[in-house]
């Protein structure tokens, strides 16, 4: 609430122009044709941004596009909010007041402005307010801030990623909660298309944002430790993702000091990811980050038809089948992930088996299919 107390007093400095922009756009009608959806979500202007917020609001905007049509669906692009607010909420409200349909997929500072904002102007505009939940972050978020609770509770609808937090928000008394699992535009690959690996030495990578508590140094250390332990390497570790500006040092030095089985391999466009990742025995996603929900890795690899080692973590039980699409091993436990990679490594054939049986599960995460609850609300 102080973040939107903030905004609003920041805007009555403009005097006529915040009136024009919570009033003027109501009598103006006339001027354009209403469209089905409006999307408010980073984009990242012609910046390339690979994080989950960023990639989920592109293939979102993506379906609506296929099945509604461009004219029928307007976007604003939150980024570069915090030089210009004024600005977005100005190109916000105009996005309620042309379109059937809001819907917004905010980060964490983004929700505390947009849901108070929003849940007063739509006593003007009447219209069906969306919010697409992104991660795992905001029930708690919510239980911290009456006001916030409140507006979103005038929502026509919530989307969550997965069951677990639908009961969160559930028990907090909301009754606008639906699951529309994460989802990705990915080819997945055809039976015929796997790649088996029975070599002595085997590739495992991760594949998510470069930060620490994203696991990657747990994963490096594990590899380390099982090559060591064996006569021979078994593992190589390559490393992909967006490397985060204040963990750039740090992993800097961690790879200088690392053997030359362990590399960073750089970013992947989010259409590319199953090429590259169809190559790798197993994905490594050893996570600690507090605001993990339904990783879009994890479709990443099911689509690749690789088995994932993952943490217990958040959401990642409801999510990798153990012994079927992947394992799972206890969140911080060291010992644990090394174990699980060592049941890979000796289960090299049930491994294998398992490839199959990610391309099925991958078919549930298709936006076509996830989108189909968000699809029946817009009607």
């Amino acid at each position: 609430m102080e973040i939107f107390l903030k905004c609003f007093l920041s805007m009555r400095m403009y005097g006529q122009r915040f009136t024009h922009i919570v009033y003027g756009f109501r009598y103006w009608d006339e001027i354009k044709d209403m469209c089905r959806v409006g999307v408010c979500g980073h984009y990242g202007g012609d910046q390339v941004y690979l994080d989950g917020q960023t990639v989920k609001t592109k293939i979102i905007t993506n379906e609506l596009i296929r099945r509604y049509g461009k004219e029928q669906v307007r976007c604003v692009d939150t980024y570069g909010a915090r030089k210009n607010l004024l600005g977005l909420v100005y190109r916000l409200v105009g996005l309620l007041k042309d379109s059937e349909n809001l819907i917004i997929l905010p980060a964490r500072n983004g929700i505390r402005v947009f849901a108070p904002l929003l849940a007063i102007l739509n006593r003007i505009y009447h219209r069906k307010l969306h919010y697409i939940m992104i991660g795992g972050w905001a029930p708690e978020l919510i239980s911290k801030n009456r006001w916030l609770e409140i507006s979103l509770k005038h929502f026509d609808h919530i989307y969550v990623e997965t069951p677990s937090l639908k009961e969160k928000m559930d028990e907090m008394g909301f009754q606008n909660i639906l699951v529309m699992s994460n989802c990705k535009e990915l080819n997945i690959l055809k039976p015929e298309e796997l790649e088996y690996q029975t070599t002595e030495l085997l590739n495992l990578c991760t594949f998510s944002r470069v930060i620490q508590e994203k696991g990657i140094e747990d994963a490096i250390a594990a590899v380390e430790h099982i090559n060591m332990n064996h006569e021979r390497p078994v593992f190589t570790l390559d490393i992909y993702g967006q490397v985060d500006e204040k963990y750039k040092k740090r992993f800097d030095r961690i790879m200088s000091t690392s053997s030359d089985l362990i590399k960073y391999m750089g970013m992947v466009p989010f259409d590319k990811s199953t090429d590259v990742l169809k190559n790798y025995y197993a994905l490594i996603f050893p996570t600690y980050y507090k605001g993990e929900g339904f990783a879009g890795t994890l479709i990443d690899a099911l689509a690749a038809g690789v088995p994932v080692v993952a943490s217990d973590w958040n959401c990642n039980g409801e999510i990798v089948r153990e012994y079927i699409t992947g394992l799972l091993f206890k969140t911080h436990d060291q010992k644990a992930l090394e174990s699980a990679l060592e049941w890979a490594l000796n289960n090299n054939i049930m491994w294998n088996r398992m490839k199959l049986d990610c391309l099925k599960e991958a078919e549930k995460y298709l936006p076509e299919t996830a989108m189909d609850v968000l699809i029946k609300n817009i009607g």
